[in-house]
């Protein structure tokens, strides 16, 4: 019996290497206690150094981690305080109570999507619009289901998934790990907020700990096991589950251990806290009998393995399952067989390159365990392709399910980056799915989730590119795979049959808004075009209304539209390789870095920088080391900055600025990610003729403790020039010069003690707008302002990564983490204005909100004028639903709506030449 583990570690093993594996990442001789980010990153970098990363696989989902926290972490590389992200949602709260007449002058954002996947040229892609970490199922209404996205919230669907609706907008975080939902009540919902896949056993502020509704998702509170809990310790939760004949009974679990309550979420208790729980599962016929998943990281208290409970969670002890507990095997994985509940089964991760280490399974409901197999016996069922010894490694570490069939007891289901099946309890392997779309029908990779759903017969899949379905999993071919596929191109060999996989699938995907952008690029000169890099989801491409993908099988990364011609476009993916289109992605040229990559043996950043030149497009820069140009379009590169060569690869460019109206001003940031080592402070560099000259600026900049994210320079004045930094310092955000970097002043105000990702400058208006993106919202000042505005309206409380202005429209766009791009008025605009319409006092009213598509459109606009007003209807996904014009003869109109529209979110658009005002409204039928 165990009320509290302790497991003493006598020392650390060797490590198990297979094939050409080596331990990812090493992070030997340390312990959690002490990790910091540099441990991290430091790791990463000497696993890396003599590595071809375009050839090596499994180690995408580890950099995310590193470039999530790069410009949240302290100068010496500790973690913040866990409470400041709390703190700063807190802050944010209150200005979001500030001056009416300031928030009545905001537009309101509408989202722009995508709204699919997008059309693709590359037929192999098998991409998808966000991950989605997990799926829960009203327990008597087969067509309402709920999904949680990393970092888009929770989103609910009354139809079947045709349309989905998000639910948590608001929320401290909308990352979301776990839904769970009262089997006796539909109405009542737990959820885990924070997002365990992505390195959620490392102790952060965003897990915000378990949060309830008793309105289907309408409305949330927090539970005492949350952030405003002073004894929860901020603590990943990884699984809730509610007793089905009490459901005030409540089990969680995450890394930081085991909670239990029994008056449904109110109080909770801490029953186990010195354990990582990776997975939790409950007998579907005794639901007192509960199995937890143990995984192993570099903390003395930690240990890979399956633990039982007899008591729903009261008191666990440890199944002797064969797993080693330490060191061979980090994550493992957990199921029972609904049709035999002593059949239990458990999958081990190896260590070593994070693929498969073994299968074992209890026909005693965990009294004695056998191995099925394990890596040497079995193919590799973690790995890309078909487990051979040259796919030796994986990513169990961030995406693992194990799955019971629902009508035969031997037969499993393995999800990690494809999914396998065996029919004889582990013993042989067969593959499902694969990553692309070589062999017919298929899913995304990265498996994330999986669950069978009585009441429609279905298999649900979560993975990185969204939520699937099928009503039966059938295997196709190993062999197929390895007599046919291409590794080094990743297609198929020519003369391959036409194999197709049998399982057919049901992308249940569209209708979610959730794609995670790294970054922005706008057509300057023509509005509508819109580009943007996404989480594992390759380059997305708004051209002539119509989504398109390219840059396919990639995180899309930095990415630049010409500023006349829109069908010529660039892209990037990780570690700084750019792809160019002349046709709008029909067809690409994605070797333009090789000479920087291959022969210079620069590798960038996961999120290289590039800039295109605002007055010679065939101009183009991208951050390396060293700063590099090319002037015809990506074909030729030259060194025009090289960096001091004693300072570490990790210090490569992360912003590059080139003046709007001077393309001689050209400025660059360089991060020291070894400050705590070296003490050199991070660098900002400014050349004022092209780039033959250099010189370092930092008076009055605080360089000493944050880098810089983001760099905004007048169109107007090119003296004039902003700064946005990382860190979680407090009134330390945004500083400013006005001559040119001989001094800056520190222009913070009241910013809350948030991580500032992005900064613009609004050109050609006398009050120098500026607008800030961050880790919670956007905000806004000028010239006549002595504070920082919230500017959130209808937007997600989600990470802003970069801002853009479309001036032909009037526009500020936004890309997000999560929840794609969105759009706003300038708060003053410059063009396409009538002064006799105030845009500013106009208001919306919508009765009733909620409705069925029955209602009425009240507007207010104050004055006599006029004018002729454009009512759009745009969905949750950006698309124009509805339109009309409709015309005010007096200060007001009450205008009566029938819409014959499909449950869902909503946005009420009203727009007078380059003016809109956006409000939100829900159909519910």
């Amino acid at each position: 019996m165990l009320k509290k583990i302790t497991i003493i570690i006598i020392a650390f093993i060797a490590f198990i290497v297979y094939s050409n594996a080596q331990y990812f990442p090493d992070l030997s001789g340390k312990t959690y206690d002490n990790l910091n980010y540099y441990d991290y990153k430091n790791a990463f970098e000497n696993w890396a150094k003599d590595k071809d990363l375009s050839k090596v696989k499994g180690w995408k989902w580890y950099q995310r981690f590193l470039w999530q926290n790069e410009n949240q972490v302290n100068a010496d590389g500790s973690f913040p305080e866990l409470r400041q992200s709390a703190k700063s949602y807190e802050e944010m709260m209150q200005l979001s109570k500030s001056k009416k007449e300031r928030l009545q002058a905001q537009s309101g954002w509408v989202p722009l999507g995508p709204y699919t996947p997008g059309k693709s040229y590359d037929t192999i892609s098998c991409h998808g619009n966000g991950r989605i970490n997990c799926v829960a199922f009203h327990p008597t209404n087969p067509d309402v289901m709920w999904v949680g996205a990393p970092n888009g919230g929770v989103w609910k669907t009354d139809n079947s998934g045709k349309t989905w609706r998000p639910l948590t907008d608001n929320l401290p975080t909308i990352s979301i790990s776990d839904i769970a939902v009262d089997p006796k009540n539909g109405d009542i919902l737990y959820i885990a907020l924070g997002d365990f896949d992505t390195m959620g056993w490392i102790q952060n502020g965003n897990a915000m700990g378990v949060f309830k509704s008793t309105d289907a998702g309408e409305t949330w509170n927090p539970t005492g096991l949350s952030y405003t809990s002073s004894t929860f310790n901020f603590s990943y939760i990884r699984k809730i589950i509610i007793h089905p004949e009490n459901s005030n009974n409540l089990v969680a679990a995450g890394s930081r251990g085991i909670w239990k309550s029994t008056d449904a979420g109110e109080t909770w208790k801490y029953i186990l806290d010195t354990l990582l729980i990776c997975d939790l599962k409950q007998n579907p016929k005794e639901p007192n009998i509960l199995y937890a998943a143990t995984r192993w990281f570099y903390n003395i208290f930690s240990t890979s393995g399956v633990i039982k409970s007899t008591d729903f969670g009261e008191t666990w002890n440890r199944l002797n399952t064969g797993i080693p507990p330490t060191t061979l095997v980090t994550r493992t994985a957990v199921a029972v067989s609904p049709v035999n509940p002593n059949n239990v089964f458990a999958l081990a991760v190896r260590a070593s390159g994070n693929g498969f280490y073994g299968l074992y399974r209890s026909t005693d409901a965990g009294a004695n365990w056998t191995s099925s197999s394990t890596i040497g016996d079995a193919p590799n069922i973690m790995g890309w392709y078909d487990g051979d010894k040259s796919d030796y490694s994986g990513q169990g570490t961030y995406d693992l399910t194990l799955l019971c069939d629902a009508k035969n007891e031997y037969q499993i289901y393995v999800g990690s980056v494809n999914v396998w099946m065996s029919t004889n309890a582990g013993i042989d392997w067969e593959i499902v799915t694969l990553w692309m779309k070589t062999f017919g029908s298929t899913i995304h990779a990265d498996q994330h989730y999986s669950v069978y759903r009585p009441l429609d017969g279905y298999y649900y899949f979560c993975n990185d590119g969204g939520l699937f379905r099928t009503k039966q999993i059938r295997a196709g071919s190993k062999q197929w795979i390895t007599d046919w596929i291409d590794r080094v191109n990743e297609n198929k060999k020519p003369g391959c049959p036409a194999f197709r996989f049998p399982t057919q699938w049901e992308s249940l995907t569209e209708g979610l808004a959730n794609t995670e952008l790294y970054r922005l690029g706008l057509c300057k000169n023509q509005a509508g075009y819109i580009t943007g890099g996404s989480q594992d989801n390759s380059c997305f491409y708004l051209y002539n209304g119509e989504w398109l993908n390219y840059v396919t099988n990639y995180d899309g990364m930095e990415t630049m539209v010409h500023p006349d011609n829109p069908d010529i476009i660039y892209g990037s993916s990780q570690f700084g390789r750019l792809c160019k289109s002349e046709d709008a992605s029909v067809t690409q040229d994605c070797s333009l870095t090789d000479t920087i990559t291959n022969n210079a043996k620069e590798r960038g950043s996961w999120v290289t920088p590039f800039a295109m030149d605002p007055e010679n497009p065939a101009i183009i820069y991208g951050g390396y080391k060293n700063l590099w140009r090319s002037e015809n379009g990506g074909k030729d590169w030259k060194i025009i900055f090289k960096s001091d060569t004693s300072i570490s690869l990790l210090d490569n460019i992360n912003v590059i600025s080139i003046a709007p109206t001077n393309h001689e001003l050209i400025m660059f940031a360089k991060p020291n990610q070894r400050i705590q080592d070296n003490h050199k402070p991070h660098e900002l560099w400014m050349s004022k003729d092209g780039g033959l000259n250099w010189k370092k600026t930092r008076n009055g900049l605080p360089l000493d403790s944050q880098s810089v994210t983001s760099i905004a320079i007048s169109g107007d004045n090119p003296d004039d020039i902003c700064l946005s930094f990382g860190s979680y310092i407090s009134g330390s955000k945004i500083f400013r010069t006005k001559d040119g970097g001989e001094t800056w002043t520190n222009i913070s105000y009241n910013l809350p003690n948030n991580v500032y990702n992005t900064i613009v400058h609004q050109d050609n208006n006398p009050k120098n707008f500026l607008y800030a993106g961050t880790y919670r919202g956007v905000y806004y000042t000028n010239d006549d302002m002595t504070e920082w505005v919230l500017m959130n309206e209808n937007l997600p409380n989600n990470t802003v990564n970069e801002l853009e202005i479309s001036y032909p429209d009037n526009k500020i766009i936004a890309a997000t983490y999560g929840r794609g791009f969105w759009m706003a008025d300038l708060i003053e605009g410059n063009v396409g204005i009538d002064g006799n319409v105030n845009f500013e006092n106009l208001l919306i009213d919508i009765l009733p909100n909620p409705s069925d598509g029955n209602l009425q459109m009240i507007l207010n606009l104050n004055h006599n004028a006029v004018p002729v007003l454009n009512l759009e209807i745009i969905d949750i996904l950006g698309r124009k639903v509805y339109n009309e014009i409709i015309k005010i003869d007096n200060s007001s109109l009450v205008h009566n709506l029938n819409l014959d529209l499909l449950s869902g979110q909503y946005f009420l658009k009203v727009s007078y030449a380059n003016n809109m005002k956006v409000k939100k409204f829900i159909i519910s039928k």
